[in-house]
């Protein structure tokens, strides 16, 4: 609360240009009140069961704050003014990780007692994935080229891609998590690899976010010709 002292002599306006001073009230016993989210919480976690997770926290009452990891007196993370702000973690999070919102106004000590607020992150399940091939071996014609269909699936996942060749290779098809399938065309050789990668959150197309691969081979031709002729005598 603002109090004002106007100069009324003369019967003067109570105008901002007749104020000859002012004093402004703070009240000193206002609880420190505050909380902090995660969001994406559950995260996706990658092979090793490290995620990432953005955190939001609001204080009021208080005249400075900071996040604590897992203790509150653990590695700081965040701090500053009240009010509220947000920040992404980066890509170390783990699974149980506790995030301590902690009253540091006028110099409190980084105790429980000045704990406003916490958040525990869980990691989501492990994703998981598996890919086929069929036929696998598949027919070749004379060059060895040949076609199949691929279908995949996977579980803890936001979005995978279907590579081939290497985890970082020609993109065949992408989907959300789920169960999938897609043909090739004619032009699958023996020995392509397909490669199932868990690209959730922009996770980057390399060997450890590789959820499952197939490699496809191609039936000797000869066997298709003899097969053939086998056919053509029953007739």
């Amino acid at each position: 609360m603002t109090f004002y002292l106007q100069n009324v002599s003369n019967g003067r306006p109570l105008t901002s240009a007749n104020t000859l001073a002012t004093v402004t009230i703070t009240a000193l016993n206002a609880t420190p009140r505050g909380s902090i989210t995660a969001l994406p919480n559950p995260f996706i976690a990658d092979a090793q069961g490290v995620g990432q997770t953005r955190l939001t926290w609001t204080s009021y009452g208080t005249n400075r704050v900071e996040i604590h990891i897992n203790a509150p007196d653990g590695p700081a993370f965040a701090g500053g003014d009240p009010g509220s702000f947000s920040m992404s973690t980066g890509h170390w999070v783990q699974n149980g990780m506790t995030f301590y919102l902690q009253n540091v106004s006028n110099g409190l000590p980084l105790t429980s007692a000045n704990t406003l607020a916490t958040v525990t992150l869980t990691a989501a399940t492990p994703p998981s994935g598996w890919i086929t091939a069929n036929p696998n071996p598949f027919p070749p014609d004379p060059q060895g080229v040949g076609e199949t269909t691929i279908t995949w699936s996977s579980a803890g996942t936001t979005q995978v891609e279907v590579h081939v060749g290497a985890p970082n290779g020609s993109m065949l098809s992408r989907s959300d998590s789920g169960t999938f399938s897609v043909a090739t065309g004619h032009w699958v050789r023996s020995g392509t690899g397909f490669y199932l990668q868990n690209v959730s959150n922009g996770q980057p197309l390399t060997a450890a976010n590789t959820l499952a691969t197939v490699i496809v081979t191609a039936a000797p031709y000869e066997l298709q010709l003899v097969g053939a002729d086998q056919m053509s005598q029953r007739t």
